[in-house]
Order: structure tokens, then sequence, then C-alpha cells
């Protein structure tokens, strides 16, 4: 029986190691996919990963339950990957099966050493001219600005990377000096990150998550913290669609103007697709180049109104979890991605959004969770 139990556990560890091996592959072929070291050998790290996941889920113990709603999600995700011909659902659903179990700290440390890594590599090799440091010229309000993207296709990438890495650093409670002067350090760094990349979106949603950190820390802000994150998703799917489909009135106009004509582009998407059930191709970019930005409208009109409610019941499953736990501080990077998602498309996307990792623990109903004091 001892010796069973023996056999069982080191199975059960074995497991988590092809999970971890799994993220850190996929998270390679992610975190260079942005980069101008874009290539199809990438696309090997992504064939490697598949079968130590596959491996994991195999060797773990579903309940009932938990095999519904996997199946569920893995044939959506399927569906959508065919329909879309895109595979970010379904790597998302794959990742949501195969996490049951393994340790979120240890889950966090490859999303975020793997990105710093490629950060770093990336930033290096623009520097030195073995890749393009990529500058963009954009007018704002008739004034021309130069972004730098050290390596990255666009200059808000690498702004949306140091934001993923801003939050995941803090989430850990990874603290080296006093709360206040690490604020001010988080601060300057992300002044000079707007300076290089003038990407004021990131600016503005950095400056959001330090003050709600810092709230949070000294004086808990529960209940805003929770109304906040109850309310964000459909406020901000709303606001989306209000200020796409209203660009005659001259203050929308304005703010289109602010957000790099973010508001015709989806405009133009709003009004050349339709939704469908489970997914669409949206073909070649429109406007000469221009992509669709908002992560709400690429679930609507990309990814299909199933998975766009899939995705929203996850969510409203992970924050009834996240505060009967009392586990507050996981609030801030959900609200934090659910406000980028107005401009940026992270909601659906492995490589920014990791809060993907609070829905598994909601799903499989993790034990032994520690409850916040």
């Amino acid at each position: 029986m001892q010796q069973n139990v023996i056999i069982k556990t080191k199975e059960m560890k074995l497991s988590f190691v092809f999970y971890y091996i799994f993220f850190t592959l996929i998270m390679i072929y992610y975190s260079f996919r942005m980069t101008l070291l874009d290539g199809q050998f990438l696309a090997l790290f992504l064939f490697l990963a598949i079968p130590f996941v596959l491996l994991k889920i195999i060797m773990t113990y579903y309940s009932l339950n938990e095999l519904v709603s996997s199946f569920v999600l893995l044939i959506f995700g399927a569906a959508n990957a065919l329909l879309t011909k895109d595979t970010t659902i379904l790597i998302l659903f794959i990742a949501l099966i195969g996490y049951k179990g393994v340790k979120e700290k240890t889950v966090l440390g490859i999303f975020f050493y793997t990105k710093l890594i490629a950060l770093i590599i990336c930033v290096f090799l623009s520097v030195i001219g073995v890749i393009n440091n990529k500058v963009a010229i954009d007018y704002r309000l008739g004034t021309q600005v130069i972004r730098y993207a050290f390596g990255f296709q666009h200059p808000n990438q690498l702004g949306i990377v140091f934001l993923s890495l801003t939050m995941i650093f803090l989430y850990l409670k990874k603290r080296f000096f006093k709360l206040e002067l690490e604020m001010l350090l988080w601060t300057f760094i992300n002044i000079g990150i707007y300076e290089l990349t003038k990407s004021r979106t990131t600016f503005i949603v950095v400056l959001f998550y330090l003050f709600l950190y810092y709230l949070n820390y000294k004086i808990k802000i529960h209940k805003t913290l929770v109304f906040i994150s109850i309310i964000a998703f459909p406020i901000c799917f709303s606001l989306i669609f209000v200020l796409s489909l209203n660009l005659s009135n001259s203050f929308v106009y304005y703010i289109d103007n602010l957000l790099q004509h973010r508001l015709i582009i989806s405009n133009m998407y709003l009004s050349t697709f339709h939704p469908t059930l489970m997914g669409q191709s949206l073909g070649d970019q429109l406007l000469n180049g221009s992509v669709l930005d908002s992560g709400y409208l690429v679930l609507y009109l990309k990814y299909g109104l199933v998975v766009l409610f899939l995705i929203a019941i996850l969510y409203a499953l992970a924050i009834n979890k996240i505060v009967k736990l009392k586990q507050y501080s996981k609030l801030i990077p959900i609200i934090i991605i659910a406000f980028q998602g107005i401009t940026e498309n992270v909601i659906s996307s492995l490589i920014f959004n990791f809060t993907f990792i609070f829905i598994a623990e909601a799903i499989f109903q993790e034990k032994n969770i520690k409850v916040e004091k």
C-alpha cells in the first residue's frame, strides 16, 4: 500500500514537471512571436510542447465534473482553431486543463523569467545591431512622435511586456525595499519605458496598477476591488462598442485621435464582419495593414460568441472563488487586464494574460489554497 502511494506521488511530481516543460516551451514560442526574431523555427517549440501537456493530462486524476468541463473546453477550442485558423484559444484551453495540481508560483516564475530573458535578448540584439531597432513615427495631434521597439514588432508590445512583468513581480511579493520606495522605483522605470516607446495606454495602466496595489496594501480596499472586478469586463466591452459606433460625435473623434485611430479601425471591422457562434477568420488586415487591437472585439468578431460567453463565465467563476478565499490581490491584475483589453488584444492572449491561472484554479477547485489575511 505504501509502495503504491510512493509510486503515485512520483508519477504526480513527474506530471508536474511535464507541465512546467510544456509551459516553458509555450512561453518561448509566444515571447519571440511578437519580436523581429519571429520565424517558422518557433513552431518547433509549439510542436514540442504538446506531447508534454498531453502526458500531464493523461497522468492527472480528474473528477467527473472536471472531465466534463475539460471536454467542453477542448471541443470548443478545437472547433475554434479550425474555423479561425488560429490556435490561440485552443492552446489557452489546453493550458487550463493541464494546470490542475501544479504550483502557481512555479508557473508564474516560468512566465516571468521567460518573458524577461526574451526581453533582454531582444533589447541587446537590437542595441548591437543584430536585429533592427524598429522605429515607429506617429503623428499625435499634429506633433511628430518617435517610438522605439527594441527588437519587438511594435513599441506597444514592449510596453505590454513591461506591464506583465510588473504585475507578476509585485503579485509574487518580491520585495527588496520599503513599499513606498519600490512604488517610486517602478514609477521611474515606467516613465523611462514611456520615453522610449511612447506607449501612453501602457504607461497609464501601469500607474493604475501601482495605485491599486499600493492602496490595497495600505488600507485594504477589498470591497472596492470586488466591485470593480465585477463591473470591469461588461463596462469595458460596452464602452468599446459605444465609442466605435459613434465616431460622428466630436468628443469620440477626439478620443480616436488620442488612440491612434483605433476606434475608426474598430468601426471598419464591425462594419465588415458580423459575429458568429464559433468564430471566423478575419482574413487580411484592413486599412493598409492596420489590425484590430481591442481584445473585446477580437473575442466578439474573431473567436465568436461561444468563446466570448465561455471566457465571461470562467472569469465570473474565478472572481467568485477569489472573493470566497479572500485572495483580493488577485483581483488587481484581473481589473488591469479588463481595462487594457479596450485598446490591446491581451484578454485571450496567453503571453500577456497570466490571470488564466486564477481561472484554472476556479475550474478545478484546488485544495490547500491559502486564504489571504
